[in-house]
């Protein structure tokens, strides 16, 4: 036991928890890689494969009014834990789930008058999918609140323990219902991870607080602070998942049902780091936000977890290129999709150099620093125009000249390489520049952070 204490006093928190928590995600990853590469291409035709990732982005974009409501929830916990105002951090958890239960309201008539649109743009029945993917987000977001209370807190072994139980909860509700109704089975699973959540963080928090019975008002102190660090993060969070949707929205509104379908496949395998990059960011706003400054801890932290995010995704993308059409001729259900394998490691290059901005925007969202905002979401935002306007060119056809619209034709953008190299190029520029913000911070003399 002494040993694990010197081990963990000699690593840091940091990659102390993040060493345990990737041990117990790849135990889950394994469930998860026998649910997304058997399970649903078994149960789920090809002509509604490619519907199953978008799915799961739009409860992200039904629930934009209950993100909006948690954005300050993490860091200002985790202020409060640094500072032992446990008064405060109970207060904000009861006024937190307040406003979840009032903003549910707005994201159930945001379902109402969007599900309809993006069930026919998927080409699906929608059935029971809309009550459900409701439900799903509700629940999401308020297992949100609770995991970030946790891990605010600091109570890293917890959230650890969660993860570990979510994947067999999620395969055993997907194996019950997908033989059934496999796009409800394959939503509903996306349940597993909420229920765990609130069960598990409700017993942990109650143990917690069982001392710290008094409420105390956080307003006055830290009013101000609150409301500065939301609004930009809120603008942030509705066009960051605006273009998700947009990215997942394309790829099954404008390309064939082969590429579709082959999309969701091969992310299977590419998508393995973003895996990999959530245990790095799991930790970093807990770890960082009661801290001031753009100190030499916080560019530490972001240059640790941003080489340890590019080496293992370089890694894999070496992989796939090694062995990734061997891989997908090995299953009857995946070899019809071999002849994607180079975009299957484009996807995952640009997944790596993604999870890596990540690790800088976290670290940066910690520390309260919003200037790469003015970089990021121009970015995001020109992205998702171009994908969409360039792949639906045929719309302009009337203001636009013959000879360009013959030509966008001859090219036919509507591929899954022109969408995989828009993503690309906008994931390398917008890594650059985040590295350029990141690594040339300053502090005045009243220690508010510059660019210099």
């Amino acid at each position: 036991m002494q040993r694990l204490d010197r081990l963990r006093a000699k690593l840091g928190d940091l990659w102390w928890y993040t060493i345990l928590l990737f041990v117990v995600q790849r135990f889950g990853d394994a469930i998860n890689m026998f649910a997304g590469l058997w399970l649903v291409p078994k149960y789920v035709p090809m002509k509604e494969l490619g519907a199953v990732l978008p799915l799961t982005t739009i409860v992200s974009f039904i629930g934009i009014p209950l993100s909006i409501v948690s954005i300050p929830f993490l860091k200002f916990i985790a202020v409060f834990a640094e500072k032992k105002e446990f008064g405060k951090a109970k207060a904000l958890i009861r006024d937190t789930f307040i406003g979840t239960a009032v903003f549910a309201v707005f994201s159930i008539l945001i379902a109402y008058f969007i599900l309809p649109l993006f069930f026919e743009r998927l080409r699906i029945e929608n059935g029971s999918l809309a009550l459900l993917l409701v439900t799903v987000t509700v629940l999401g977001a308020v297992s949100c609140i609770f995991y970030n209370a946790v891990t605010g807190l600091k109570l890293f072994s917890a959230s650890i323990w969660f993860n570990a139980l979510t994947a067999p909860l999620r395969l055993v509700i997907l194996i019950a219902l997908m033989p059934f109704r496999p796009l409800v089975g394959y939503v509903a699973g996306g349940a597993a991870n909420p229920i765990v959540t609130i069960i598990g963080s409700f017993v942990v928090l109650r143990r917690f607080f069982k001392t710290t019975r008094r409420y105390e008002s956080y307003w006055k102190d830290y009013g101000s602070a609150i409301w500065h660090y939301t609004w930009p993060l809120a603008v942030s969070t509705m066009v960051t998942i605006a273009a998700s949707n947009m990215d997942a929205l394309v790829i099954r509104h404008r390309l064939s049902e082969f590429e579709s379908a082959g999309y969701y496949i091969i992310t299977r395998f590419s998508d393995i780091s973003m895996q990999l990059g959530s245990v790095f960011v799991a930790f970093l706003i807990p770890l960082l936000a009661g801290k001031n400054g753009a100190d030499h801890e916080s560019k530490k932290l972001t240059l640790q977890s941003v080489i340890g995010m590019t080496a293992a995704g370089s890694l894999l993308s070496i992989a796939l290129a090694l062995f990734g059409r061997p891989l997908l001729e090995l299953s009857d259900i995946w070899s019809p999709y071999a002849p994607l394998t180079p975009h299957m490691v484009a996807l995952s290059v640009c997944s790596s150099i993604g999870m890596a901005s990540l690790c800088i925007t976290t670290t940066l969202t910690a520390r309260s620093q919003f200037g790469f905002l003015w970089l990021f979401l121009p970015i995001q935002i020109i992205k998702s125009l171009l994908l969409y306007m360039l792949s639906g060119y045929s719309f302009f056809s009337e203001w636009m000249p013959n000879e360009m619209i013959n030509a966008l034709a001859a090219f036919n953008p509507c591929r899954l390489s022109v969408v995989i190299w828009i993503w690309l190029v906008t994931s390398i520029l917008t890594f650059i520049g985040l590295m350029l913000y990141a690594f040339n911070v300053k502090r005045d003399k009243q220690g508010v952070c510059q660019t210099r």
